[in-house]
């Protein structure tokens, strides 16, 4: 019965809303083409269309732009929803934690950001987000660690090796060979 009522309210709807638009549309369209050659008339509607296409274009983009910036207050990020999520999930993947109590604040950022990733990359799949791989975002964020701190912290000991291990210094240059040399300060 429930679905009768669902059914019968969207018809009232299309009736009192879309049956009006699409009518007084097409009486605009009417009055943008009248009096005009087959060919001025398709000129114009082809215009139309374009600037149409154009403007939910600009949406569609703005609408990317905020879902990618959108972080979880459980991720420590400033950065974007991409970033947060694959590289918090690499570090977990990777044991890249210093503590174990760290790996229930890493499982929470992800798990809060997890749906937020996957409506971002459906929504936007065309979205240029950062090319880098995971890995080359992970040592990008480890630079600082490696190359101005001189004293051997727990986090030092623990980054080192994977340092090495994959090989940063190369894949820096190899995958972000105009980023700004790293300065300490």
């Amino acid at each position: 019965m429930n679905q009768k009522i669902k059914y019968i309210i969207l018809g009232v709807l299309i009736a009192i809303i879309a049956l009006p638009t699409v009518v007084l549309g097409g009486t605009f369209t009417v009055s943008l083409i009248q009096g005009k050659s087959v060919e001025q008339a398709i000129q114009i509607l082809a215009e139309q269309m374009d600037s149409l296409i154009g403007r939910v274009g600009i949406l569609e983009q703005q609408q990317c732009d905020e879902s990618y910036k959108e972080v979880p207050s459980e991720c420590n990020y400033d950065t974007n929803i991409v970033e947060a999520y694959t590289l918090t999930k690499f570090i977990i993947e990777n044991k890249l934690y210093s503590i174990p109590a760290n790996l229930e604040y890493l499982q929470k950022c992800v798990d809060k950001a997890e749906p937020l990733y996957k409506t971002f990359i459906n929504r936007c799949p065309n979205y240029p987000v950062n090319k880098m791989s995971t890995t080359a975002q992970w040592c990008m964020s480890r630079e600082a660690l490696i190359k101005c701190s001189n004293s051997p912290t727990n986090d030092k000991q623990l980054v080192l090796p994977k340092w090495i291990e994959f090989n940063c210094d190369q894949l820096l240059k190899e995958e972000a060979p105009k980023r700004a040399p790293y300065e300490c300060s």
